[in-house]
């Protein structure tokens, strides 16, 4: 039995020799050089509670440390590495091999689509994100706004912006799929329906409570608001009295979040490590507020769905990245699905990915 997991600092196989393990099961780092930090503490205890029955993957040294189970050497391992009184033992394997997959690109990178943009400084809202339907022909990109509310009647750098674009994986065929999504910083498609979800950022300067944040699918020619309008006919005061014609034709969302928690990727849970209740629904990455007085977000959400729709709320699914005298040291990001039904996200502040999984209990 084998188990693969990162450890981020521990580059020299022979520091894990130094590896206490308590009865209880915990993992006692100290003697580690150089320090483990907290994620490599965790990382490790998380080891020693998994398997993979049969895997044979090797890993790059300092990278990823292959960690093996066995009952011949059990005994031997438990009195040389980690002392008495523990239940399970540990050794640990590193070659210079590598993980299944590609590590470096097969070849240049080619243009397949310009889209709007100018870069991190002058470009406005500069990343993209891209999803393909379940057939494959179709790729959706979504480009944010180059600005916080700028009219694109008078700004023609707002040309294509706060849309999600529909195209094929050439390129070809190129049209706005969905307008007045500000920042729809994460698309995915929903596996059971094939319909398309957008997690919005939305705009800034009307006060900390104004207006949310969301998660909805997508209408394919629907208009969301940007920038004249937000959350169905209410309008922006900047804007007041511009496109009546489109008050009445605003969509609103499904599923309204608090104001700047900025939103970022969002993924549809398929697997079966978690309990049957989460299959179906959507976990999504809060990066959490930065102009706010009270901050908000900091966390994963979870959205159910009942038959391919959202039942309107949102359920808190890991939180703790706040202390309690306010300051901030986790930020989510990215969130995918592993293999094994385990939930990874990426948190930008401490440069970690986590992996979320149930405890023995299953809860």
């Amino acid at each position: 039995m084998k188990i693969l997991v990162a450890v981020k600092r521990v580059a020299d196989p022979e520091n894990l020799n130094k590896i206490k393990l308590s009865a209880q099961g915990k993992v006692d780092t100290t003697g580690l050089e150089p320090k483990a930090s907290p994620f490599d503490e965790y990382a490790l205890e998380t080891a020693l509670r998994l398997t993979e029955n049969g895997a044979n993957t090797k890993a790059r040294l300092g990278e990823v440390i292959v960690v093996t189970f066995g009952p011949k050497e059990a005994e031997q391992t438990l009195r040389a590495t980690l002392g008495t009184g523990a239940d399970r033992a540990i050794r640990v394997d590193a070659t210079d091999d590598v993980l299944d997959g590609d590590l470096v690109a097969r070849g240049p990178a080619e243009q397949i689509a310009p889209l709007p943009g100018g870069g991190f400084i002058s470009g406005g809202h500069w990343t993209r994100d891209v999803a393909f339907s379940r057939d494959g022909k179709k790729m959706y990109v979504s480009i944010g706004s180059h600005s916080n509310v700028n009219d694109p009647d008078d700004h023609p750098d707002e040309y294509e912006r706060a849309d999600i674009l529909e195209m094929k994986p050439d390129g070809g065929g190129r049209r706005v799929f969905a307008s007045g999504l500000r920042n729809a910083v994460g698309i995915a498609i929903d596996p059971s329906s094939g319909k398309l979800w957008a997690s919005v950022n939305e705009r800034d300067q009307l006060g900390d409570d104004l207006p949310p944040d969301y998660i909805t699918h997508v209408e394919p020619g629907g208009f969301y608001g940007w920038p004249w309008y937000y959350i169905g006919a209410h309008p922006d005061p900047r804007h007041k009295g511009k496109h009546p014609e489109l008050k009445d034709k605003v969509l609103v969302p499904d599923v309204l979040l608090e104001p700047h928690d900025a939103s970022l990727e969002l993924t549809f849970y398929e697997g079966k490590r978690f309990p049957a209740r989460y299959r179906g629904g959507i976990f999504a990455a809060e990066h959490g507020s930065w102009n706010r007085a009270v901050r908000t977000g900091y966390e994963i959400v979870y959205v159910p769905l009942k038959n391919g729709r959202a039942e309107g709320g949102y359920e808190d699914f890991v939180t703790g990245f706040v202390s309690p005298d306010g300051q901030v040291w986790g930020r989510p990001v990215g969130v995918a699905v592993a293999d094994d039904g385990a939930l990874f996200f990426s948190d930008d502040a401490s440069g970690s990915i986590w992996r979320v999984f149930p405890s023995a209990g299953g809860r």
